[in-house]
């Protein structure tokens, strides 16, 4: 297959190579020029794999733990004879598609391997680095700073379309940063900026469409800022995710769109000016009495 140009240089620092495994995974190379193009397609299902295993290991994995976790099923003598392989035919397959630019990225020192750092960066590098900034950060502004960060590192699933059983801690781990992140920002903005709570807690959604609590404070905001009609498209989009894993909406989660958008109706109809009684002009002065006949 044959590589395609990029308009845009990907965010990047340093290095020949730029690695995403944070949401859908994409590799791009760029020449002295500073031109950059995608050679995602360039890789194997496999050779994706085993880049993005090396990515979650920024200090690098032992030799026998990589075989051990993406060569398990093989038999006890291969899995060292398949790595040597795939570690050989990805190096062929780099050089070729950055024209010799960069072809021995990963480091194989005293039966330990990582991913150069002078050659790749990669975005859950600086994921990891935020996370990390953030356990130490006192600074309120620049702890806010940091959160912000994690939250825009975080593009997607890490590891999206792989299912080996090493991605899942990792992967959950990302999402709970994502989501500890998102929340926090959200409780410091809630009261003075709801506006902008409310977007990172959509944003939120994408992190988890399935946790309802984030879809309930939604409606509560909603609901708050006036945005009556967003309650039942909310629990419309609840509804759309949660069927997709056979689920539907909690009991409690039902009831408080109902009561929202219950109360809100009653307030439009008490505020609705009621229209004078008509006047027919009879004016009533006291009880008819029936008329008394006149004797002749």
């Amino acid at each position: 297959m044959e590589s395609f140009g990029i308009t845009e240089a990907p965010d990047t620092g340093a290095g020949v190579l730029s690695l995403r495994v944070v949401g859908c995974f994409a590799l791009s190379c760029s020449d002295e020029s500073g031109t950059w193009w995608e050679i995602t397609g360039e890789l194997s299902p496999r050779q994706q794999e085993l880049l993005t295993y090396l990515a979650v290991h920024p200090e690098g994995v032992a030799r026998d733990t990589l075989i051990a976790d993406l060569w398990h099923t093989s038999p006890s003598a291969r899995p060292t004879n398949a790595l040597n392989t795939a570690l050989s035919r990805l190096r062929a397959t780099l050089t070729r598609a950055t024209h010799g630019l960069a072809g021995e990225i990963v480091d194989t020192h005293n039966r330990h391997l990582r991913l150069n750092p002078d050659l790749v960066d990669v975005d859950y590098h600086h994921f990891a680095h935020a996370d990390s900034d953030s356990r130490r950060t006192q600074n309120t502004t620049q702890r806010l700073t940091v959160l912000r960060e994690i939250v825009d590192a975080y593009r997607g699933e890490l590891g999206a379309g792989i299912d080996s059983e090493w991605i899942h801690p990792v992967r959950h781990a990302a999402q709970r940063t994502a989501i500890n992140a998102i929340s926090e920002l959200a409780r410091h903005h809630v009261a003075d900026d709801p506006r902008h709570t409310l977007e990172l807690l959509e944003t939120a959604t994408g992190f988890d469409p399935y946790n309802e609590h984030l879809y309930r404070d939604i409606m509560r905001l909603q609901d708050r800022l006036g945005i009556h009609d967003g309650i039942p498209r909310t629990l419309a989009l609840l509804e759309v995710r949660l069927r997709d894993i056979d689920c539907e909406p909690a009991p409690e989660t039902q009831t408080l769109a109902t009561a929202l958008q219950h109360r809100h109706a009653q307030h439009v109809i008490r505020s609705v000016p009621q229209p004078p009684h008509a006047d027919t002009g009879i004016r009533h002065t006291g009880a008819a009495h029936p008329a008394t006949p006149h004797p002749g």
